[in-house]
Parts: structure tokens; C-alpha cells; sequence
């Protein structure tokens, strides 16, 4: 999952649906060395082995690991806090082999300039964990910088990785390649029982597709190819696997099993590439790099985890890391700790760790499963039935509905719902049991106003407004009343996405209804948070926002945001976006991807955008 959203890997509605569409067009329009894939089809023990590791009755161990990524809460994660301890020994104990531990050069949770303590406290949680550590070096990182942590985790870690989803990230397979060409040689200078690889890109193929003769070749095919061309060759391949994206629960079940195929994929792609079997590794996996319901589900959780690890296990590659550990990502859906209850394990852990177990002590020999197998249900006896969870559905349209509006060309869209329904508006939802509808009893302005009741782990309530043609620069205003807040976690409020279906930026509010926290952020399209002044009554009163938000690279890029006329937070001369040329196309306000365990009250009325 990328770095693309506070629980990135993000991840991650805000690649929007070509995620799953090219992984689709990837295996349906593939041509694949044939010769290649067969002789990597052997079987699991055929697999390159990465220094340090072991074969646990014919599968390489490393098949086991994990990823230890961005903290997006800094005091509750399994580096630091009173979360650290318990699991870091719940790894141990298990024998977790591997952690894919992530150094940035900068925190994406604050931008600050991260010091080497934080960055060996981050070795450290590895070490204590009893894992070899892999390094990810992600796409924000300079050569210098890279070339320092080289440096500073010598001997302690050999293993790195070059970059994190850089073909979802802004950089070209010409661009990674000028970069690997250029660190690589340095970093083996300075390491030279360091191992090197890449690109872990977002799926097995990568974007970046050039077509011809029916087949076609894309980021990762361009990067080894390069590679190869320069003679600074790697010493592992590394990719992505996340196989749904819309799809049901039981649909992606199913797709538990696809690993060995995707995996076999890129196993031919590097033997005929470079004329040689290399290490393969997913360097990142789980079911979906979005939100669905269902995965909230942790006994549907572990189902997904045994059968993708039993997919794993005959694929042919020498490593795999589960997204992820503790960092609440996906909102805390990906996580197999829970850091909110003391560090205990979800179900998913126990299931991973359950395959741990049962691999290593197993004496019969795993047999590959069919290309769509049935998902084997984790053995624990008290583990319930997993239910089939109901799909989210599309609130219920006004019972007289107008015709679809045409989009506004640039913008100056307005609606403050005085036609007592949202159809002024390009879609609509109101997902499981949360509510969508005019009402007339309190509004900011006029005689309507929106109300939407997002109920927890019932997923998105939100109105939203396309744009015909993308704009650069934005002026949006609003009035908004929050009440009713229960549990807690992090509720998007507001969703700028460009022309492309790229998160360009947001409202969070960050909140616990129990303990009265409160925070106001704008998130933007470059990943960095921006903290804002609260007004003093924020529930149960109408507030009027103002957001200028302007898309842009480098120092092109900036935001203010004032709510009832007084400054709330602004930033100028930044990034708003990691990609040139992208274009603000559509808004969506109520709740979108919020942590399932939120729930509010939200209404809304008197919107404009200009």
C-alpha cells in the first residue's frame, strides 16, 4: 500500500478503481514466457533463498513476514509505547522471520526531519522482534540520504529495498532507473554484504504499459530490462499483490488464491529477463488497498490471511510481507494488533501465526491448491461461522427525483437543498444502515438542509459534485454541524480526488467521543498533515467554512481554511500534489473512508465551489 493517505497504504481508495482494473487487463492480456514460468512452477523449495533464511519443510521461511510502516499514531504502535512490548514479543514467540521496517527521511505524519534514534528505534523494534530486518527505502528518500542509512544500519541490516510504489508515486521507469544506477553502486561501496532490490511496484505488472503484438510490457518488465541494460543487477525482485477491489466478500475470498499466480508471473518475467533465477518476494500484501466492511471482519480476516499464506507457500517466491503489523493502516483494518487494547491480537494474527505453526511443525508435504481454490476456514474451534457481510448499498433516491444534472463546466455549483433532495448533485450514498435526506427542522440557511447519519461500521455517507473539466485552483464554502459523536478514530469530511481518481486532498477530523480529543486536519495530495484551530462549540452548532485549495508540485502548491471568517489553518509555497498536470474533477462531502468505529451526526447545507 502506498505512502498515500494517513493509513496508507491509504490504502487505498485513493488510487481509485484502475488499481483493480490493471491488475485485471494484467492477467487477462499477458504474455507470458512460457518455458520460464514452467520451470518456476516447481514448487516453493526451487525458490533462491535470501541470505538468512531457512526452509521450513520445503517453504522458504521468509514467506512469513510482515510490514512495520508509517505510525500514523505516534504513541500507540509496536516501535514505541506501551503497545511495543507485547507485540514485539507475540512476534518473537510466533518466529515472525522477517519485517519490512519503512525509513523514511521525513515523518508523513508531520514532515519533520527524522533523527537516527528514530530511526534505529525503528531497527530496534525489528531486532526485539527477533526478525531479520528488510529495509524499504521509500520514494521520498534522496540518494544522499538512502546512502546515510546505509551507513547507519550497517550490520544491521542487509537487506534494502529501493523505493515504495514508485510507479504510483510519480516516477517514471527512467527516473527509477537513474536513481537505482545511482545509489546502488554507491550503497554496495559502503555495504558490501548489503543485497539490493526493487522496485516494489503497486501490482504485478506495474503501471506504464506500452502494447504491441498483442503482448505488452510495463514498469517492473522496463525496470529489470534496464537494469540488465546498465549491468548494476539486483539481487531480489520485489512487487505488490492486493487482488480485490469491488468485489464481495465471498468474491475475494476466492481470490485468496491467486498469489501463486502472480507470483509465477513475475518469477518468468526474471528468468527471462536476466537469464537466471533470482529471489522473488511480495513485499506487500494483503486482500483489499481500499476499505471494504467486510474487512473489518477479523474472523473473515483470518480466513483471507490462511488461504492467501497457503497460496503463498507453493508460489515459488522467496518472500512475503502482510500489510501490516500495528500502524493502523486501512484505518486499523489491515492491523493484526489491536493498538487500542493493550497490543492484543486480532484474529488475524492468530491465524498468521497459526500457519506459522503449522508449517514449521508440518511433516506432509503442501500441496498446490487449484487456481481458485476454497479458502480453508482457520482451525480454532471457536472460531464462529464467518458471515457473508451485506454488500453497502446506494441510499434510496428522492421519490421525485429530477433529471440527472448536468455537470458544471469549471465549477460555480451551488446547492443549499431548497429542492428538499440531493438531486442537484452527480451521486449520492448512504451505505448499510446510515440515512441520507433533506430536513427542514435545523438548517444553516434557506429551508432545507442535508442530514446525513453515519453509524459506525455501516461505511460511507456522503453527497458528491463532478466537475465536467478539471480546475487547478479551487474556492469552496460550506456550513456544517456536527452532533451525536460516538466511538472514535479519524472521519473524512470533506474529499477533493483529480481528474485522474488521486486523492488531492481532505478534512479530517481525528476524535474520541469518550475522552472529549478533538482535531481538526487538512490532509494534502502530497501527504502531509496540517494541523487546524478548532472553533470553541465544534458539536451541535452551525459552522461556515472557506477553503482556497490549489493543486501543485514543488513550491507551486498551497491552502487556507477559515471557519465562521477567523483563519483555522493555511500553508503556501508547498506540494499539494506528488504528480504534474493533475486537476481537481469532484468533491465529496460527508463521510468517505472514515474509521468504521466512528459515528456522527453530520449536516450540511449552503455549499458553493468556484
Amino acid at each position: 500500500m502506498g505512502q498515500m493517505g494517513k493509513h496508507a497504504h491509504i490504502s487505498v481508495r485513493l488510487r481509485a478503481a484502475f488499481v483493480f482494473i490493471v491488475a485485471v487487463i494484467g492477467f487477462g492480456a499477458m504474455s507470458l514466457p512460457s518455458s520460464p514460468a514452467a520451470n518456476a512452477a516447481a514448487g516453493s523449495s526451487a525458490a533462491p533463498l535470501l541470505p538468512g533464511e531457512t526452509l521450513w519443510n520445503g517453504v522458504p521461511s521468509f514467506n512469513f513476514g510482515a510490514n512495520d510502516g508509517v505510525n500514523w499514531d505516534t504513541k500507540y504502535n509496536m516501535d514505541t509505547g506501551p503497545d511495543a512490548a507485547p507485540i514485539q514479543s507475540a512476534l518473537k514467540a510466533a518466529g515472525m522471520p522477517i519485517i519490512r521496517a519503512w525509513f523514511f527521511q521525513n515523518s508523513l505524519v508531520d514532515n519533520h526531519a527524522l533523527s537516527d534514534a528514530e530511526q534505529l528505534q525503528k531497527w530496534q523494534a525489528v531486532a526485539n522482534s527477533g526478525a531479520v530486518c528488510f529495509a524499504n527505502l521509500p520514494t521520498g528518500n534522496s540518494v544522499a540520504y538512502n546512502l546515510h542509512l546505509v551507513t547507519l544500519l550497517k550490520g544491521k541490516c542487509e537487506l534494502y529495498e529501493v523505493m515504495n510504489e514508485p510507479d504510483i508515486e510519480g516516477v517514471n521507469s527512467a527516473q527509477y532507473l537513474a536513481f537505482w544506477n545511482s545509489f546502488v553502486p554507491q550503497a554496495r561501496a559502503i555495504d558490501p554484504n548489503a543485497k539490493f532490490g526493487g522496485p516494489a511496484d503497486y501490482n504485478n505488472q506495474g503501471n506504464e504499459c506500452s502494447y504491441s503484438s498483442g503482448s505488452s510490457t510495463c514498469f517492473l518488465q522496463k525496470v529489470m530490462i534496464g537494469m540488465q541494460a546498465s549491468g548494476i543487477l539486483p539481487d531480489f525482485v520485489t512487487y505488490h499483490w492486493y487482488p480485490c477491489w469491488n468485489n464481495s466478500a465471498s468474491q475475494c475470498l476466492t481470490l485468496a488464491g491467486s498469489f501463486a499466480s502472480a507470483a509465477q508471473q513475475v518469477i518468468g518475467w526474471v528468468q527471462q529477463i536476466f537469464g537466471r533465477a533470482l529471489p522473488v518476494l511480495c513485499s506487500e500484501w494483503n486482500a483489499d488497498p481500499g476499505s471494504p466492511t467486510f474487512m473489518n471482519d477479523r474472523n473473515w480476516d483470518a480466513q483471507f490471511v490462511t488461504a492467501a499464506l497457503q497460496s503463498i507457500e507453493t508460489s515459488g517466491l522467496a518472500g512475503a510481507m502482510e500489510y501490516d503489523i500495528s500502524q493502523y493502516g486501512n484505518y486499523g483494518a489491515d492491523d493484526m494488533f489491536d493498538i487500542y487494547n493493550g497490543g492484543k491480537p486480532f484474529a488475524t494474527w492468530t491465524a498468521f501465526a497459526g500457519e506459522i505453526a503449522r508449517v514449521r511443525g508440518s511433516s506432509t508435504p503442501i500441496v498446490s491448491p487449484p487456481s481458485d481454490p476454497t479458502p480453508t476456514p482457520p482451525t480454532s474451534p471457536t472460531s464462529p461461522p464467518t458471515p457473508t457481510p451485506t454488500p453497502p448499498s446506494t441510499s434510496t433516491p428522492p421519490t421525485t427525483p429530477p433529471t440527472t444534472p448536468t455537470p458544471p463546466a469549471r465549477g460555480d455549483f451551488g446547492d443549499g437543498f431548497e429542492s428538499g433532495n440531493a438531486g442537484a448533485w452527480t451521486a449520492h450514498q448512504a451505505a448499510g444502515t446510515n440515512t441520507l435526506q433533506a430536513e427542514s427542522a435545523d438548517v444553516s440557511d434557506g429551508s432545507y438542509a442535508m442530514e446525513m447519519a453515519k453509524k459506525a461500521n455501516q461505511g460511507n455517507v456522503f453527497v458528491e459534485e463532478d466537475l465536467a473539466q478539471g480546475v487547478a485552483a479551487t474556492h469552496v464554502t460550506f456550513a456544517l454541524k456536527l452532533a451525536g459523536a460516538s466511538g472514535r478514530g479519524m472521519m473524512q469530511l470533506l474529499q477533493l480526488r483529480s481528474t485522474h481518481g488521486y486523492f488531492a486532498g481532505g478534512l479530517w477530523l481525528t476524535y474520541n467521543a469518550s475522552s472529549g480529543y478533538k482535531e481538526l486536519e487538512v490532509y494534502d495530495g502530497a501527504y502531509h498533515w496540517h494541523a487546524c484551530q478548532l472553533p470553541t462549540q465544534l458539536y451541535g452548532a452551525w459552522h461556515s467554512y472557506s477553503l482556497d485549495y490549489t493543486l501543485g508540485t514543488g513550491a507551486k502548491g498551497g491552502f487556507s481554511l477559515s471557519i465562521d471568517g477567523a483563519a483555522a489553518c493555511s500553508a503556501t509555497g508547498i506540494a499539494t500534489t506528488k504528480a504534474g498536470g493533475e486537476m481537481i474533477s469532484a468533491y465529496q462531502f460527508g463521510s468517505i473512508g472514515s474509521d468504521g468505529a466512528t459515528a456522527m451526526d453530520i449536516k450540511l447545507d449552503s455549499v458553493t465551489i468556484k
